[in-house]
């Protein structure tokens, strides 16, 4: 998605959005953010920054460029600067504030079209609690001193005050430009807001908690989606400290048939447990404290990164009132048979691929030194294809090679889909039995075995012809789970030759 916006979006900066007794919502301009807005960029004219500017026009700026001048502006004033420097930092999170509550009402308006048919839930019952900065050129302080004077009048002073600020006014302030766009952070912090929750607690809508999040991602996805966000070394010591955490939480959760019931917080003895079981890893040093510490700091990577993609595993699951255990165990062995599907791909993957640059490097003539050898030639046309989406005619130019058929018969993609799936059929029922073990006992497993193994085949069958067919459209999409494991594995390859 272009983080250009339309001009349309762009009054997002000077519209606030505003929860009414009644339970709508209304859309108030606040002329001095309009003419902020106009004064900072100039090359906004006002037939852009109109409310009724064309939906289908895009501006040259773009939403990061936009956000982080306003961030900028608010952070660098102090009390020393003059009262119009002071101003403009007033105005510059007031434009941020604007355009927060459009994402605080879409999550809730959101949540009422997931959720109203089976729980009830209506935006009106979680609006008041996300959605209550009533003015966004007010600031905290002014807020504070209303609240402590409304309860001063009402007698309800007492030793229990507690003032908590808007939730435009958190975002404001924690918001770091230089790691995801405002968009994604409102959805997120309003996703986790304490109160929203609640609410969707008692429709009997439960939010996904950081442990759920953590038992649901392996360590392949996990170094594939953060992935130059954190270093390698990073990424690594978090994979580490989530197989401990796996084979403590998640397999203690399994033995006392806790699957498919909410995740409490790890215990004292699981958190001793997972620094017991680094050490046997190989890491020195780690305190209960810091393992929880590192498990939340990835949970919410991951809570980030999915918002940033726009997957559908967002920061909330929906857990059915009235299912049975057995129906929410079915519904998480049905997430970890994708996740089994997923790491059985790249293993074979790379089992294929490894195999067939073996055999590409022998091939390579000694008299043909001059030339770029087989292997490299491979590489560089399986790069060309799944990594920038070039097409057979394009790879032929870069690759030396005159028509598209040479080109064809180098990536054979038609063989290699072949090679990698009898060794991914064959790891993905090994692993599936493995996991069904801890659903079903021995004898269920033996009676449908022959069923398991034939939905493997049809699931393996989709997927193969999924990226057949993606290979020959013109404009091909980069998220087949085929492209994903064959990118995965170039990656690896390329940066350690």
């Amino acid at each position: 998605m272009s983080n250009r916006p339309s001009a349309s979006k762009i009054a997002h900066y000077f519209i606030h959005v505003r929860l009414l007794p009644s339970g709508r919502l209304k859309k108030i301009e606040i002329p001095a953010a309009k003419a902020f807005l106009q004064r900072q960029f100039p090359e906004l004219t006002e037939a852009m920054i109109s409310v009724e500017a064309s939906h289908s026009k895009t501006i040259a700026l773009s939403h990061p460029q936009i956000q982080s001048r306003f961030v900028q502006m608010m952070r660098s004033v102090s009390d020393l600067d003059t009262p119009e420097q002071i101003s403009e930092a007033t105005l510059a999170e007031c434009c941020l504030r604007c355009f927060i509550s459009h994402h605080i009402a879409l999550v809730c308006i959101e949540l009422e079209r997931r959720f109203r048919e089976q729980s009830g839930l209506r935006a009106v019952n979680v609006l008041p609690y996300v959605l209550s900065d009533t003015d966004p050129l007010k600031s905290k302080l002014d807020y504070e001193k209303s609240y402590q004077k409304k309860h001063q009048a009402d007698g309800n002073a007492s030793k229990n005050y507690k003032f908590q600020a808007p939730l435009a006014i958190h975002i404001t302030r924690t918001f770091d430009p230089n790691k995801g766009t405002l968009a994604a952070w409102t959805k997120l912090l309003t996703s986790q807001h304490r109160e929203l929750n609640c609410i969707l607690v008692e429709h009997g809508i439960h939010p996904r908690t950081d442990w759920s999040i953590l038992n649901s991602y392996s360590p392949t996805r996990v170094r594939r989606l953060l992935a130059g966000i954190l270093t390698a070394a990073e990424i690594q010591l978090m994979c580490v400290v989530l197989e401990s955490y796996h084979a403590v939480y998640r397999q203690a959760r399994r033995q006392t048939h806790q699957a498919g019931k909410p995740c409490k917080d790890p215990d004292q003895d699981q958190l001793e447990a997972m620094v017991c079981d680094l050490q046997q890893r190989g890491i020195e040093g780690y305190s209960p404290e810091q393992v929880m510490q590192t498990l939340r700091f990835l949970a919410l990577q991951l809570r980030h990164k999915r918002l940033e993609l726009g997957k559908s595993e967002d920061s909330l699951q929906r857990y059915q009132p009235h299912a049975s255990v057995e129906e929410q165990e079915q519904a998480l062995f049905s997430h970890d048979q994708q996740e089994v599907l997923r790491e059985c791909l790249d293993q074979a993957v790379q089992q294929v691929l490894d195999a067939h640059l073996d055999r590409l490097r022998q091939q390579n003539p000694l008299k043909a030194a001059k030339k770029l050898p087989k292997d490299q030639v491979f590489l560089e046309a399986m790069r060309l294809f799944y990594c920038e989406g070039k097409s057979m005619t394009e790879i032929a130019q870069k690759i030396g090679r005159q028509k598209e058929y040479q080109v064809s018969r180098i990536l054979a993609l038609k063989t290699l889909r072949e090679q990698v799936r009898q060794p991914w059929h064959r790891l993905t029922c090994a692993r599936i039995a493995r996991l069904l073990a801890g659903y079903v006992d021995s004898e269920q497993l033996t009676q449908h075995q022959q069923q398991i193994e034939q939905l493997i085949t049809l699931q393996i069958d989709q997927i193969i012809a999924e990226d057949r067919i993606n290979a020959y459209r013109r404009q091909r999409t980069a998220h087949t789970l085929f492209a994903e494991s064959f990118r995965c594995y170039l990656g690896a390859v390329i940066h350690s030759s």
